[in-house]
């Protein structure tokens, strides 16, 4: 949103995180290319891809096959350990930045772009609906310091919606799914899909613990 970059600290950070970001090489990332000005304006040149995001998919099918989900969760999980290796954080992965072409092919986008749960709430939700969230607590409680467990919650997230249809936070507010799930925590996976592998749902469990 435009409205951002009248934030100056805001708009710096964008900028240096963008970057960064351009010298990420992976086939599951969607690459930035370049980021500049021109005529008083900033602009970030992207890989164009031809895709339907997760959401989009999500909202069709509602849960995927047990092996489709696990696919697409290792292709996101290498993404993003090939980008944490390089200095680039992505803490708060949606669906919707999840990108799959028509063989499937998985693409992550807006790797390393700095994304403000809270802040993005405002954006998102004028009307106050539920809203669902990817990140990890610390995240959302604004913690600036998180390591690559961050990463690993925010995949965990993913994977748990993909298999059962249901996501792992969410509210009206950020603070409010934050509150539910660190006091009631989230309905085992085995409850919810009972079929899948006493394997997945360890996984899935082991990726979304609050002190892993």
């Amino acid at each position: 949103d435009p409205a951002r970059f009248k934030d100056r600290r805001f708009k710096e950070r964008f900028l240096a995180r963008a970057e960064r970001s351009t010298h990420l090489a992976h086939t599951a990332i969607k690459r930035l290319l370049a980021v500049g000005k021109s005529k008083g304006h900033h602009y970030v040149a992207m890989e164009w891809v031809e895709a339907r995001s997760l959401r989009e998919i999500l909202a069709e099918k509602e849960k995927l096959e047990q092996g489709e989900a696990l696919r697409i969760a290792t292709y996101v999980a290498d993404a993003l350990r090939h980008a944490v290796k390089r200095g680039v954080r992505q803490p708060d992965l949606r669906p919707a930045n999840v990108l799959l072409d028509a063989k499937g092919k998985v693409k992550v986008a807006s790797v390393g772009l700095p994304m403000n749960v809270n802040a993005d709430f405002k954006f998102f939700t004028a009307d106050k609906r539920t809203m669902s969230f990817y990140a990890a607590p610390e995240t959302v409680e604004g913690e600036d310091e998180t390591d690559e467990r961050a990463e690993v919650f925010t995949v965990g997230c993913l994977l748990y919606e993909m298999l059962c249809g249901r996501p792992v936070l969410a509210g009206k507010t950020p603070a409010q799914a934050l509150t539910k799930f660190v006091e009631a925590g989230i309905r085992p996976l085995q409850k919810l899909e009972p079929d899948l592998p006493k394997s997945v749902h360890k996984i899935v469990a082991k990726m979304l613990e609050i002190e892993p």
